[in-house]
This record gives structure tokens, C-alpha cells and sequence, in this order.
């Protein structure tokens, strides 16, 4: 876990992070009508008048693993910080490294695909549309802090910037080297 400090009401408050993230690269979105870049852009404008925000993706054919989603579910629960960094592909308004940063807090998903778990904190151009994974998110932002030389791919150890390069890894989780 690395510790994070931020004032809350005038006092120093410590939080952790949890040691693994949540990672998505972005290409078009299912509708081919934003690209990645358009796509953080609007969820960002929605989640900065709406304080959260629901992101939704079908990058895994299955959803997410119930006991990975629970794994996360429990550090947010037990006041920890779970960070989803997002890259778009150079194909995609971006160079195949970290463009933004939100604070998941909570995650929904189903094999089947299911609708929003509250139209109002979803933007419009997804509101009515199925997917296998919606995260909720706080405080996304762009991010430069790090790249995509940063982090390794949590299961495998392999350099994360090497994968997405290859266009093998879209959505999973990563850590920091």
C-alpha cells in the first residue's frame, strides 16, 4: 500500500492505495462515434458537475471476476483507494500512454451485460446501452504524474507500456514497478 495525504477540513488525513489498479486503454468508443480522448473528456465534464461518475466498458467478453471485483470492493470498503488509470491508443487521439486518473468507488458487472446502475450519474451517450463492467468513478482527471514505463501488469509481471504498444491489453490491472 502507498500512502496518500490530502487536507480535509484542515487537517492532514492519511489514506492508502491499494497496491493494484484498474487499467483501460481506449480506442473508439462501441459507437465509433468518440475516440478515446473525446470519450475522457466527456466522462470527465459529466463526473466535475456530478461529483462521480459511471464508466462503462465491454473489454472483458465475461465482465470481471467476481472474487477480483470483491478484492476491490473490500479495500474501498475498508477506506483504502483504488486508482483506474486510463490510456488511448495512438490511433485514438493519444500516444499509447496515461492520459487520466479517477478513484473507483464501486463496480458493477454481469457476463450478460447489464444498463447503467444509475442513469443519472451516466453520461447521455451511454445511458441506454449494455455493458459487462461499470466502474464508478470520483475525481477523474488527466494525469501526467506517470507513464505506461511506470507499471507492470499485476498477473504477468510484463512492462505495461510493452503490452498496450502491442495492442494485447485493454482493460486488467496493473501495479506500479
Amino acid at each position: 500500500m502507498n500512502k496518500l495525504f490530502f487536507y480535509n477540513g484542515g487537517k492532514l488525513d492519511m489514506k492508502n492505495t491499494y497496491d493494484i489498479a484498474l487499467f483501460m486503454k481506449l480506442g473508439y468508443d462501441s459507437t465509433n462515434k468518440y475516440n478515446g480522448l473525446e470519450t475522457l473528456e466527456i466522462y470527465e465534464d459529466f463526473c466535475n458537475k456530478n461529483g462521480t461518475t459511471w464508466f462503462s466498458t465491454n473489454a472483458h467478453f465475461s465482465g470481471m471476476a467476481e472474487k477480483r471485483r470483491q478484492e476491490f470492493l473490500k479495500e474501498i470498503k475498508d477506506g483504502n483507494i483504488v486508482e483506474m488509470y486510463f490510456a488511448v491508443s495512438k490511433g485514438s487521439g493519444g500516444e499509447n500512454d496515461i492520459v487520466y486518473k479517477g478513484e473507483v468507488l464501486d463496480i458493477k458487472t454481469e457476463k450478460e451485460g447489464l444498463l447503467s446502475p444509475d442513469k443519472l450519474l451516466t453520461p447521455e451517450e451511454w445511458i441506454d446501452s449494455e455493458y459487462k463492467i461499470w466502474v464508478k468513478l470520483k475525481n477523474l482527471k488527466p494525469f501526467d504524474g506517470l507513464s505506461a514505463n511506470d507499471f507492470i501488469i499485476a498477473s504477468t509481471g510484463n512492462l505495461l507500456s510493452d503490452v498496450i504498444t502491442k495492442s494485447q491489453y485493454h482493460f486488467g490491472y496493473i501495479k506500479k514497478k
